[in-house]
């Protein structure tokens, strides 16, 4: 209602100018208003048009074109604009239920805004089109769309996302286009009769234009005073037009309309309705790379918590009598969608089934666009938190469980709580624990690639795969034999990073916004296909904790790094590699079209170059990579002798199959091109064979292709003539040879397709029972893709070759952290060094002021650890990394309001994972446990946290643990094993300086003044700050120089909360009942209390 009041506001405002006639508008816009009257025209209308949008959703909601809008494009008459909008009106009037237009004044404010001069006589035309539109708009029917709305942040992510795809892939489409159309184009130039240089365009009506259109040159270039000047009239050369951007100017505008409309129909949720022919075109063309309305659809209902069943016909309409059958082919889900424009192709969609049975799991996941099939299950202790570690090391978009899983309503507000998940509930009676056949229909290989040829004990993480798989079945409805390889591994094989690890080293993903800039992902990603990426994103979800593997990578990257000319070569022939896992996904789905298969063969193109490029390596990695390469040569040729190089979008428009290929397709082609010419042939064959000079060949629809004699020629009819049709001068007649050419040429087109359709499918098939194949190669790729990657960046970013053992002991000289390394200007991040070991250095206590670094160094640590352990150099001039088992973070302060949890206890129960999960051979990273609590509360729980974390019996985890509490520096004299190190500053006058260099030894000083000072606080604020802490220091109030309080009056029945031992008797003496107590009794724990004094 708002903005149908705000139209009505607009309308009297356009009328306020008595502007109901065409000249009345002409005259005052265009010829009597100043520059600044018309500028305030255009703002003040502009304010008047809201930014409509559909009230509901409907199918019959439209966003129509600038063309049909009646704006100035492709003519700009305005007789035409006109007739484009009564158009519009009668449609929208008869069909829809809401007709959204782009907004016309638009245009104009951004021509204010940068400075330029505004087309009068466009602007008077659309003054006009808004005022024809009024019954229509006020009515609530039609309604205008403005760029200018505002955006949270979020929908301004998906819009910007929507654009940058769109754009890349619509640029690809116009190149293309553009050839055509400069093909189909003609273009004369001369002068008219004012000697005003024009050009006479003809050919461009596909792209809404009429069938001559003049361009009018008032400023002539130098190439056009010059063509001139050689004739009166030219007519110019495709590469004189391109020259002059002649295409360049009719088809721009074009593709920036088509470009905004198909945002603004995603964004809006809306049809698009067009009356450009091209339109048509660029919009199939945007399917078949991809961009689906039906797709985009899909994505929109499964965002919203829908699955979506796709019905066809089942039935050629052609050879059913009745109704023709109709199906689901398939049941599109969150974590079954395999259209590539809805899915990120450097990262897998995964869909996992969790089967749960007493405490145990049994985990499978799969990718179905690539086929990758993994499996495990839990079976040990403490197995939820380890099953959420496994969710957040997939990530899947679905989850498939079990009735019992399901039902364990605790466990699954756990996972809906940290995970965006779409979570369905599949019957007990898929989740099979028998093998029932599983052996014979997939390859089985363990963590080493190894073939595994039993699957005993495993009945768990059978029920798991007998569930995804019967779940994929019933929702693809298709044969899957992309997915023919199970990976069965073992959790221990790689480093365990729990959710919060994953979540606070931003490994793959930023904290705050899911990006990936500013990850380490981000860095390390120099991959050049898809499958390299979403590769290399998996070695770092998965590092390794095997020696041997690890460093088997480490020798390849080096001899990558080593040998720029050898990774170049490399990378040179990757680049021209496209997705071939998921090109054998689409064929395997039978949706794989000419397109698919030209980039298949491209692909395959480049196999032997990397197989000659891999045999000059000699690392033992990349000559495995080298005997597994499969170059798929039979592939190749095939896709090579069959299928054009430059097919139609889809497989039944023919034009499909090469000339050469199929003897029959052949000869059909030749029938529907050169059908007339056999005719004449035959015509002339058969003069000469009967002598008959008057004998011709004619058509008609009844009888078809027939040979007609006259009368006078009757006795010359040879025996094989057989009559077809007796006239009033003569007869007519059919041969064999005549009926068989009639039934090649009639038809022979819609069989063609037909034929090369069946050609297609079986060269399609052919290739599907190849996929394994297709699909080992593909893994080479990838690797060697990753490798390279790692190899690049150790080179660009000066990293070196860690060593990597099992002694324990982490090394590092001169780390950096690779992420704010990037960031900042080259040399300006401060290095720093790591010493951690299992026996004298278990426990580095940091201490310092905030903004100092130490969260950054403690990441740091952990990021080269993992890093090294994926098989990558690092960053520093010498790095010793002793493998470890699991890296272990509390770092930051976040309140998780949403679980309804404060700081304080995430905190808690982060700190409680570590101390029952960490083993001697763990990385632990500890930023200011304890401060989400009062004071004394905090530093007891700090101190009991490192005392455990140093016992070497009960944890002896390597620990970078940073605190406030300078307290705990007292530890290091306490507990054999504890360092302390602190970040060193320099004071100058009130202020410091942060030199970011972590020094041994730790400090008492917290700067907390200093640095609000740098933050901004109001000098004010801070001077009654400093004057404050004196008071309270002169005070022994809180002293941070002291461990104990000065001068603090004990409470009666209250020990002082930092003597441990005292607090500890305090509680044993609490529990004795005096009452009850005998002389024995009291003699015995008075020996205990003397003990525990000791």
């Amino acid at each position: 209602m708002r903005a149908k009041s705000l139209y009505v506001e607009l309308y009297d405002y356009l009328e306020g100018f008595k502007q109901t006639e065409k000249i009345d508008i002409f005259e005052q816009i265009v010829n009597e208003w100043s520059e600044e009257q018309v500028e305030d025209f255009i703002m003040e209308t502009f304010r008047r048009i809201p930014s409509d949008s559909f009230q509901k959703r409907s199918y019959y909601n439209f966003y129509a074109n600038s063309t049909l809008a009646g704006a100035p494009f492709p003519c700009s008459a305005i007789e035409c604009r006109m007739s484009n909008v009564a158009d519009l009106l009668r449609f929208s009037a008869l069909y829809a239920d809401k007709m959204l237009l782009p907004s016309p004044i638009d245009k104009y404010v951004e021509s204010i805004e940068n400075g330029k001069r505004v087309n009068r006589m466009d602007l008077a035309g659309d003054v006009i089109i808004i005022l024809m539109l009024k019954p229509l708009v006020l009515s609530g029917i039609i309604g205008f769309f403005s760029a200018y709305i505002c955006l949270c942040e979020e929908c301004l992510k998906k819009v910007i996302t929507r654009e940058n795809e769109l754009q890349e892939k619509l640029l690809k489409i116009s190149e293309l286009m553009h050839k055509e159309t400069s093909e189909s184009i003609s273009c004369n130039l001369s002068r008219d009769s004012n000697g005003i240089a024009y050009m006479a365009v003809r050919g461009a009506e596909r792209l809404g234009f009429h069938e001559q259109i003049d361009i009018l040159i008032y400023d002539e270039n130098k190439k056009i005073k010059k063509l001139l000047k050689k004739s009166a009239e030219i007519k110019l050369t495709t590469k004189m037009m391109d020259d002059l951007g002649i295409i360049d100017y009719l088809f721009t505008p074009l593709i920036d309309d088509v470009f905004r409309a198909q945002i603004n129909t995603s964004f809006l949720d809306s049809s698009y309705i067009t009356n450009r022919p091209y339109d048509a075109m660029m919009i199939s063309e945007l399917q078949s790379m991809g961009i689906s309305e039906d797709a985009i659809e899909h994505a929109r209902l499964i965002e919203k918590g829908y699955k979506v069943a796709i019905c066809e016909q089942l039935e050629d309409p052609k050879q059913t009598k009745g109704i023709v059958k109709r199906g689901v082919i398939r049941v599109v889900t969150p974590g079954t969608v395999i259209e590539s424009n809805l899915l990120d192709e450097k990262k897998n969609n995964y869909i996992m089934s969790i089967y749960k049975v007493g405490t145990y799991f049994g985990i499978s996941v799969c990718d179905i666009s690539t086929g990758d099939f993994r499996t495990t299950q839990i079976t040990e202790t403490n197995n939820f938190p380890k099953l959420l570690d496994e969710i957040s090391r997939y990530n899947p978009k679905e989850l498939i469980v079990n009735p019992f899983m399901y039902e364990s309503t605790e466990e699954i507000s756990k996972i809906k709580e940290r995970f965006e998940v779409y979570i369905s509930r599949v019957k007990e009676e898929s989740f099979k624990k028998e093998n029932v056949n599983l052996l014979d229909k997939y390859t089985f290989l363990d963590d080493h690639e190894e073939e595994i040829k039993t699957l005993d004990e495993k009945e768990i993480a059978i029920a798991s795969i007998n569930g995804l798989l019967d779940y994929l079945v019933e929702t693809q409805k298709t044969n899957l034999d992309h997915i023919n390889k199970i990976v069965l591994y073992n959790i221990t094989k790689y480093m365990a990073l729990d959710i919060s690890a994953r979540r606070n080293l931003e490994i793959t993903e930023k904290l705050r916004d899911k990006s990936k800039k500013g990850t380490l992902l981000w860095v390390l990603d120099k991959t050049s296909t898809s499958m390299g990426g979403r590769t290399l994103r998996r070695w770092l979800n998965d590092p390794l904790v095997d020696v041997f593997e690890i460093n088997k990578r480490l020798e390849a990257v080096k001899e990558l790094k080593e040998n720029i000319m050898l990774r170049g070569d490399s990378v040179d022939a990757l680049k021209r590699v496209y997705d071939m896992e998921r090109l054998s996904g689409r064929i395997a789905y039978g949706n794989a079209n000419g397109r698919d298969m030209i980039s298949l063969k491209n692909s395959c193109k480049q196999l032997p170059e990397v197989k000659k490029v891999l045999s000059n390596c000699n690392s033992k990695l990349l000559k495995e990579l080298y005997e597994n390469l499969d170059e798929l040569k039979d592939i190749y040729e095939l896709i090579e002798d069959a299928i054009v190089d430059e097919p139609p979008m889809t497989i039944k428009e023919g034009g499909l199959i090469k000339l050469g290929y199929n003897e029959e397709i052949d000869h059909l082609k030749q029938a529907t091109t050169q059908g007339k010419t056999w005719i004449i042939e035959l015509e002339a064959r058969e003069r000469e064979a009967t002598g008959i000079k008057g004998l011709k060949v004619g058509f008609n629809r009844v009888f078809g292709y027939y040979l007609e004699v006259t009368k006078s020629n009757m006795d010359l009819v040879p025996d094989r003539y057989i009559r077809k049709q007796t006239l009033t001068n003569g007869e007519r007649y059919i041969t064999e040879e005549l009926k068989n050419l009639e039934n090649q040429i009639l038809g022979a087109e819609e069989r063609v397709i037909n034929l090369e359709y069946n050609a297609f499918t079986e060269i399609r098939n052919d290739i599907e029972g190849k996929i394994r194949r297709i699909q080992k190669s593909a893994e080479v790729i990838a690797i060697l893709d990753v490798i390279c990657s790692l190899a690049t960046v150790a080179d660009d970013m000066n990293y070196v070759e860690p060593i990597v053992d099992n002694s324990g002991v982490i090394d590092i000289k001169d780390g950096r952290h690779p992420v704010i390394e990037k960031m900042l200007p080259s040399g300006s991040f401060v290095q720093n060094d790591t010493y951690l070991d299992k026996d004298s250095s278990r426990l580095a206590i940091i201490t310092g002021p905030n903004m100092a670094g130490k969260s950054t160094y403690m990441r740091q640590v952990a990021l080269i650890t993992l890093m090294a352990q994926v098989g990558s150099f690092v960053p520093a001039s010498f790095a010793k990394i002793g493998v470890v088992d699991k890296i272990f973070t509390r770092v930051g302060a976040s309140d998780d309001l949403s679980m309804g949890q404060s700081t304080f206890m995430v905190e808690m129960m982060e700190v409680a994972t570590i101390l029952k999960e960490a083993t001697d051979n763990s990385l632990v990273i500890l930023d200011e446990i304890g401060r989400g609590t009062s004071t004394y509360d905090g530093l007891s729980i700090a101190w009991a946290v490192a005392e455990y974390i140093a016992n070497k019996e009960k944890c002896g985890a390597k620990t970078l643990f940073a605190t406030h509490y300078h307290e705990l520096i007292e530890l290091a004299d306490k507990i054999e094993g504890v360092k302390n190190y602190s970040i060193a500053v320099k004071e100058k006058g009130e202020d410091i300086v942060f030199l970011r260099k972590i020094v041994e030894g730790g400090t008492d000083e917290s700067y907390g003044i200093h640095v609000a000072r740098l933050a901004g606080v109001p000098k004010v604020v801070t001077k009654r700050a400093d004057e404050i802490l004196r008071t309270l220091e002169r005070k022994s109030m809180l002293s941070g120089k002291k461990t104990e309080k000065e001068n603090k009056k004990v409470v009666e029945g209250q020990f002082d909360m930092f003597n441990f031992k005292l607090a500890e008797i305090a509680h044993e003496i609490d529990k004795i009942n005096l009452n009850e107590l005998t002389p024995i009794d009291a003699l015995n724990t008075l020996v205990k209390i003397k003990e525990k004094m000791k």
